[in-house]
């Protein structure tokens, strides 16, 4: 179960051949949900065989090596297919880390001129706090002029 949920989750989807069609009247909520998860097996089925047919596509490793071995003698020859090698073989994970690499960048980006932003409010909003502190202090210096002068009058 755990492993059909893992697989359940993933957001890739594939046209299934065939589905069962039930009457509306039969139709439960018990009966839509064991036919919408029989669909999500039936893609992650697919899914598999899809990967598999791609894996078998790629070309073997001796043709790959007997294409250099004839073509190495070209300038660059070895890093071109160091690359085509990589794409062939490669993870593809390795592409959304560099996709996620660059989220990251944008949002460090987009996160630091945030931060510059209210540093800058943050000490306007402190220098409005400071003179309003010596506005309030005049004032009770005032008061306390005005309540000295007519105590004495």
């Amino acid at each position: 179960m755990l492993a059909q949920n893992r697989y359940l989750k993933s957001e890739r989807s594939f046209p299934v051949d065939y589905l069962s069609k039930t009457p509306k009247e039969h139709e439960t909520d018990y009966i839509q949900s064991r036919i919408y998860r029989k669909n999500l097996l039936k893609n992650v089925v697919m899914r598999i065989v899809v990967e598999t047919r791609e894996r078998k596509n790629r070309p073997k490793l001796s043709e790959v090596m007997a294409i250099y071995t004839a073509r190495k003698h070209e300038p660059n020859a070895k890093a071109s297919f160091q690359d085509k090698f990589v794409k062939l073989y490669g993870n593809k994970e390795e592409v959304d880390e560099d996709e996620k690499d660059d989220k990251y960048k944008t949002l460090i980006e987009t996160l630091t001129r945030v931060k510059q932003q209210l540093s800058g409010q943050q000490v306007a909003l402190s220098n409005l706090v400071m003179k309003v502190n010596n506005m309030i202090e005049k004032k009770t210096k005032r008061e306390n002029e005005r309540a000295l002068a007519t105590a004495n009058h």
